[in-house]
């Protein structure tokens, strides 16, 4: 009778795990219908065709150099790989000259700094702001106490409860940021950044479970721990594919699916794991991975992985019952015809697990970050697709330029062979090559036989059209040199440089409200919904997301020009403003960390030990007063410097008057001079005598009439003295000019 017991049980067994099994079977055929439309759907969409368009502009490929880039196995067995050969004409230029990538890495890098910098957050938490404790915070009317009968101040227990708020506020805040941390969030938003800034797209997925080891000692013993924590991921685009039903927005959308990849020894490694199928993965691993799709960018009908096709919707609660205990325990049989948010994965057609999606109330857990809209799409376009055309241009004038370059710089010959003979029989061109004439060839001149083409180079005009590109990828992107470091046309004064980094900033500025409003807020909502599942009840509170550090970030960048100018103004007091708070924005903006610049405990104490600084009003008037005596010192010098300079210009004047007048009579003893001795020669010639003798007969006449003087002051009679000489004009009689 046990027997029969044991045969029955295994019987119903076997019959309850065959039902199973179909309905798991079932209810893969029909995700995995689903799945094929959203591929062919975002096939048919046009986006795959633009997206692998964009990336070979970015890696520089195009038609002419497509095989290039591609790689062949040898023929033999220890050879490298091998480029194909190129049937082309010698004369084409194939080189792709990149504007793309330069443009698409200075606009991904811009957003990257300002976005997520490197000791600052993108996003902030605060409580959610109740106004009748607002209105009444600082209150004093007293209120009686119905269970105590003791009066109470309102704004006192208002106060005490903003800071029971505040403090779980912190601490929610940061056990996200410790989450996000672990994750590398930052390391991913930038994977995300540089989707959007190449193809339009970028998608970031979480949060999700994923197991954390950790290793504590404790003492002399080593205690290793698993927990299960929140994580954040980027998604390529290629493994992306929401319902195109949704319009711009993928939560309006029936299902999301995630594509991923895993090899037979990592599928393998999932058997009797909990929540996954054993018997599914077993049959999926005798089936192979034959069967996929092949959209993505990388993969091949030789790639030996199996995809992994992660779907993110609805199913019937009866099915997920069959796939996840847990939910059966809490849910009745009047739920088994209703639809319920759910994960299930899927590989070929077969459904290896499947659980209730945990945060079913915020959404998919995905996030799509876009450069620039299409409407009614849930994709993108980016920064290459936007300066396509400039790109094309910039290329085509460069490829033409080389090729013109090439025809210009060797001449072509035309040569009349019955003419002339090569010396070595060899027709080949080379340097110092000799040539023969032949006799009945009737020319005499080489020229005659060898004619040379000259193709005219238009290296002006071709030039003038790649910078016409590049000025046109400027204006057709919104990026501009300024912004890849190069300063180009900029002006020189501060005022047009402002204007000029505020204009450059505006796609900045607009990408930054995008990557809020589409990737932060409904991201760090998600994850503060995963704290109030499995966070510590001292974190969990009425909280809000606040997403506007990016654009507050944004607006930091072009604001840090303006700090070192308020920096001067805190300087003085009158303005009463911290210069301390001015300074840590200056560090921020500057991209440091202002808490590594904050004084340590031992510079604080030296700091309050030393001399308290004066006021600085005192300070001001002592400055002033030295001033104005150091003033008063330089203005007394000088009028000292003055009054030295008047008496140098009087002396000068005086030396000047003395040297004239002594110039005046050597002149004149100079000119009585010369008259004397014009007056002794003539006297010589009147007389007929020598030069001498003159000389003493007027020598012997001067002491007669300085006698006759003299003894005329002694009043002697005139018949006494000597007749002179001469009689000087006057009216005294002759012979008595002395005496009268």
């Amino acid at each position: 009778m046990e027997d029969l017991s044991v045969e029955v049980l295994e019987e119903l067994k076997e019959k309850f795990a065959a039902e199973r099994a179909a309905k798991l079977e079932a209810l893969g055929k029909i995700i995995a219908k689903t799945r094929d439309e959203a591929v062919a759907a975002r096939k048919q969409s046009g986006f795959e065709t633009q997206w692998k368009e964009d990336e070979e502009f970015y890696e520089g490929i195009d038609d002419l150099n497509r095989n290039t880039h591609t790689y062949l196995k040898p023929r033999s067995d220890t050879g490298g790989l091998v480029q194909p050969k190129l049937n082309k004409n010698d004369a084409q230029c194939i080189e792709f000259l990149n504007i793309t990538r330069p443009f698409v890495d200075a606009g991904s890098a811009r957003m990257g700094d300002i976005l997520l910098p490197a000791n600052d957050w993108n996003f902030a938490i605060k409580a959610t702001p109740v106004p009748e404790f607002e209105e009444h915070e600082d209150s004093d009317k007293k209120i009686l106490d119905p269970k105590t009968n003791q009066p109470f101040v309102l704004g006192d227990v208002i106060k005490d409860r903003n800071k029971q708020v505040g403090a779980t506020v912190a601490k929610a805040e940061r056990r996200i940021k410790d989450w996000l941390t672990q994750c590398g969030y930052k390391k991913e938003s930038r994977k995300v950044i540089d989707g959007a800034a190449m193809v339009g797209t970028g998608v970031m997925y979480g949060p999700y479970p994923d197991k954390q080891i950790t290793k504590v000692l404790k003492g002399t013993e080593l205690i290793i721990e698993e927990t299960i924590v929140p994580k954040s991921m980027f998604i390529s685009h290629w493994d992306f594919f929401p319902d195109m039903n949704c319009g711009e927005d993928i939560q309006n959308g029936d299902y999301v699916f995630r594509r991923g990849y895993l090899t037979s020894r990592q599928l393998a490694g999932l058997i009797d794991v909990p929540g996954y199928e054993s018997d599914a993965i077993r049959k999926v691993l005798e089936e192979g991975p034959g069967m996929r799709n092949e959209t993505g960018k990388d993969v091949t009908a030789h790639d030996d992985r199996f995809e992994t096709w992660f779907y993110h919707g609805t199913i019937k609660s009866h099915e997920l019952k069959e796939l996840d205990a847990s939910y059966a325990e809490g849910s009745s049989e009047e739920d088994d015809h209703s639809y319920v948010s759910s994960i299930v994965v899927l590989v070929n057609k077969t459904v290896i697990k499947g659980v209730k999606d945990p945060l079913d109330n915020y959404g998919y857990p995905f996030d799509v970050m876009i450069w620039k809209r299409v409407p009614g799409k849930p994709f993108g376009i980016g920064i290459a697709r936007e300066g396509r055309v400039a790109q094309k241009t910039v290329l085509a004038a460069f490829r033409t330029l080389m090729e013109n370059m090439g025809l210009a710089s060797i001449p072509m010959l035309a040569i009349l062979r019955a003419a002339i003979d090569p010396a070595d029989g060899d027709w080949t061109l080379r340097k110092g090559k000799q040539w023969d004439i032949k006799e009945d060839s009737g020319i005499t001149n080489i020229n005659q036989a060898i004619q040379t083409l000259i193709i005219p180079a238009m290296q002006a005009e071709l030039q003038a059209l790649i910078e016409f590109g590049m000025k046109a990828m400027e204006d057709s992107t919104g990026i501009t040199f300024l912004m890849q470091g190069q300063q180009g046309a900029a002006p020189d004064t501060v005022g047009g440089m402002q204007m000029m980094l505020r204009s450059s900033s505006t796609v900045l500025r607009r990408e930054a409200r995008i990557y809020d409003e589409n990737v932060t807020e409904p991201h760090i909502t998600r994850y503060y919904g995963w704290l109030l599942m499995h966070g510590e009840d001292e974190e969990k509170g009425d909280l809000l997301i606040e997403a506007s550090g990016s654009s507050q970030l944004a607006e930091l960048e072009m604001q840090a020009m303006q700090l070192p100018v308020l920096a001067q103004i805190a300087a003085n007091p009158a303005a009463e403003m911290s210069f301390k708070k001015i300074a840590r924005e200056m560090l921020r903006a500057a991209h440091y960390d202002p808490d590594k610049f904050d004084l340590d405990e031992e510079e604080k104490k030296a700091l309050s030990e030393a001399k308290p600084p004066e006021d600085p009003r005192i300070v001001a008037a002592q400055i002033r007063a030295q001033t104005d005596e150091k003033i008063a010192a330089q203005n007394a010098q000088v009028k000292q410097m003055e009054i030295k300079t008047d008496s140098d210009r009087d002396a000068i004047f005086e030396n000047g008057v003395a040297q004239r007048t002594q110039a005046t009579l050597d002149a004149k003893a100079h000119e009585v001079d010369m008259k004397y001795q014009l007056a002794l020669l003539d006297y010589a010639n009147r007389e007929k005598i020598s030069l001498n003798d003159a000389k003493v007969q007027l020598t012997r006449d001067v002491m007669k009439i300085n006698s006759t003087k003299e003894l005329a002051a002694q009043h002697a009679p005139a018949k006494d003295l000597p007749t002179p000489p001469v009689e000087p004009p006057g009216k005294a009689e002759v012979g008595e000019s002395f005496t009268q």
